[in-house]
């Protein structure tokens, strides 16, 4: 049995709201995220695309 419910992944919380590991500069997050793209890790490329957010400042959750 299926269920149409969306699964709940931490993924952006974890990314964006996780105040006690400061966020790492935002070259080599994008390094990060270039080489989960290229090798085809969904779940790297969107934890790494809110971390990327989260360090140039692109979200209310960094203020």
């Amino acid at each position: 049995m299926s269920s149409s419910r969306p699964v709940r992944r931490p993924t952006e919380n974890t990314a964006l709201h996780n105040s006690r590991r400061p966020c790492p500069p935002a070259d080599q997050v994008r390094n990060l995220l270039t080489v989960a793209h290229a090798t085809g890790d969904r779940y790297g490329a969107r934890h790494f695309g809110h971390m990327l957010a989260r360090a140039l400042g692109q979200t209310r959750a960094s203020q």
